[in-house]
């Protein structure tokens, strides 16, 4: 039979403690890995969810369309017109395409002297998207509001609104001028 000694059982509690001592490093280092792993996990899903998104661009149509840009820090972009917007767009040398960072807000303002439609942004002396060719009974439209449409282009808009339509340009609730 075996028999406990001093030195036996001190060689017991020794290698119990040590495998106790052990194991909670042992805990201790897949805590941080599962950390480390989560914190990963989560910054590739932000990068891929919303970086690489492809970018929109500021297209500017003829007609009288001003734009007004509002700087986000409240450096010198407001009175810049939709001329300079357009030249600052197609800047560079043999139409190379170049990618500008631009911290702005681009709010567009239309008034009755404006010569495109507030919709489809076509001159009223043209043809709307749905006529075929210039003149084709495409009347320019009035609301309530004093802004103008073509015909087509606001009776898509009417039609597409549940369940009261709004002005597209200043979100009143929409009345055909009478």
């Amino acid at each position: 039979m075996f028999r406990a000694t001093a030195t036996s059982r001190w060689i017991v509690l020794s290698v119990s403690m040590l495998l106790g001592v052990a194991f909670g490093v042992l805990s201790v280092v897949v805590a941080l890995a599962m950390v480390v792993l989560t914190t990963l996990v989560t910054w590739i899903t932000v990068l891929l969810t919303f970086c690489g998104k492809p970018k929109r661009d500021l297209v500017v149509t003829g007609g009288k369309l001003r734009a007004e840009i509002i700087s986000w820090r409240g450096e010198g972009a407001a009175g810049v017109t939709g001329r300079e917007i357009s030249e600052f767009a197609i800047w560079g040398q043999d139409n190379e395409s170049q990618d500008f960072t631009w911290h702005a807000v681009a709010s567009w303002t239309w008034d009755a002297q404006d010569e495109t439609c507030g919709i489809c942004r076509m001159a009223f002396d043209g043809c709307c998207p749905d006529c075929k060719l210039p003149g084709d009974d495409c009347p320019l439209i009035w609301g309530a509001c004093n802004h103008a449409f073509h015909l087509h282009c606001i009776l898509k808009w009417v039609n597409s609104q549940t369940p009261q339509a709004h002005c597209p340009m200043c979100r009143r609730e929409w009345q055909f001028k009478g």
